[in-house]
Parts: C-alpha cells; structure tokens; sequence
C-alpha cells in the first residue's frame, strides 16, 4: 500500500491503488516501517497483518492491459524472429 498515497484517517487508511480514492476499515500506517499499511488480525492489539496493493498479475490480465498485450503480441513475435535471424546470419 505504501505506492498508493496512503494516509491515515480516524476510520482507517485512505489509499488509491486503482486510480481513485478508497477506503480501507480499521487499517493504521507505520511509518517505521516504510509508511504501510496494517490491519489487526483479531481484537487483540497483536498479531497484525501487513496489506499489499494490487497483485500485477492479476491487473496485467484486465481490460485495457490485456487488449494492448495481445494487440502488440504479433509485432513480438516478428521483431524477436528478425533478432534472432540478425545474431545467426554470421554463422550460417
């Protein structure tokens, strides 16, 4: 969480992983510890748990990502084999 402009509120942690603002219950920042975020595990004050943001895989695979991916997959292909074509003529 601590890429995402988090900051602390007397509800929890406001971040913005996504692009827009979002709230996240209960959680507190610890500067000592890089300014992220955590939440408590139960009622006790601890174990606490550390949040993470967005996983990239997951994101890589959504929308607008996924359709430049598999948009630009083609011209991969073609530049590597033209590489690789470049490297080898030498020895062929």
């Amino acid at each position: 969480m601590s890429y995402f402009s988090p900051r602390q509120f007397g509800y929890g942690v406001r971040g913005k992983p996504w692009g827009r603002w979002q709230r996240f219950e209960s959680a507190f920042l610890v500067g000592s510890l890089g300014n992220n975020a955590f939440v408590r595990e139960g009622k006790a004050r601890f174990p606490i748990k550390k949040m993470f943001g967005p996983s990239i895989p997951k994101e890589m695979v959504q929308d607008a990502t996924r359709a430049a991916f598999e948009a630009a997959q083609p011209n991969v292909l073609a530049e590597a084999t033209r590489r690789l074509r470049m490297l080898l003529e030498p020895f062929g």
